[in-house]
């Protein structure tokens, strides 16, 4: 078990040197959410090495406290690609971090860079990496989901993300789950959280946001860029 009580929702989570890392997340540390809890993000790293039989916990902290991202393990990199998140206001960020263990000394040292930022402040989204290439779908931004798909090319110069088309006639989405199988890219279901300017009458987000839940699913071809 992960050394916290509580747990978390929405962490970020990848594998860098042969070690398990859990990082950022949200939870309810005081009382839960239906007795008035508030909802508190978090900074802290978590490693659990191969083999090992108890995580210890970074003296490294994220820039900030993040969660409901996305994470992508880069194996060729040896580095945790964390995308996106919200923030301790709830608000989604841009912020793209790379984070890479090393052994030094016999220790273990996380180190952290940035990466280009979304070109859309974006939190609940979906992604994946093919081909040394990371893709990133949909998420909730400030206004709600948002119909838009990114790609990034660890093999362009200069490094910069690229936008992608949208499934026609799709709607945005948060909580989906994107895949790939034989060099393609899928994209099941989520959540459509609705702008105000998509809704009729605005007063209807509370109910927009119960019900919209989405079964429909897409099949990406990168090598085409086509839906």
């Amino acid at each position: 078990p992960i050394p916290d009580e509580h747990g978390f929702a929405g962490p970020f989570a990848g594998v860098s040197s042969g070690t398990l890392v859990v990082a950022g997340g949200a939870n309810f540390p005081d009382s839960y959410p239906w007795e008035g809890g508030s909802k508190v993000w978090h900074d802290r790293i978590f490693l659990l090495p191969e083999e090992a039989k108890k995580w210890t916990v970074s003296t490294r902290k994220l820039p900030k406290a993040l969660a409901y991202g996305v994470s992508v393990s880069l194996p060729e990199r040896n580095s945790i690609i964390m995308l996106g998140g919200s923030d301790s206001d709830n608000l989604p960020t841009s912020d793209v971090l790379s984070l890479t263990l090393k052994l030094v000394d016999k220790e273990l040292v996380v180190t952290l860079g940035e990466l280009p930022s979304l070109p859309v402040a974006l939190a609940e989204s979906s992604g994946l990496a093919v081909d040394n290439k990371i893709y990133l779908f949909s998420g909730r931004s400030t206004g709600g989901t948002v119909r838009k798909g990114f790609r990034l090319d660890f093999g362009s110069s200069p490094l910069k993300w690229e936008e992608l088309p949208w499934p026609e006639g799709a709607r945005g989405r948060m909580h989906s789950v994107a895949g790939s199988h034989d060099g393609k890219i899928f994209l099941f279901g989520g959540r459509d959280y609705q702008s105000e300017s998509e809704l009729e009458h605005p007063e209807d987000r509370l109910e927009a946001e119960k019900l919209d839940f989405l079964r429909d699913c897409y099949r990406f071809d990168p090598a085409a860029d086509k839906w």
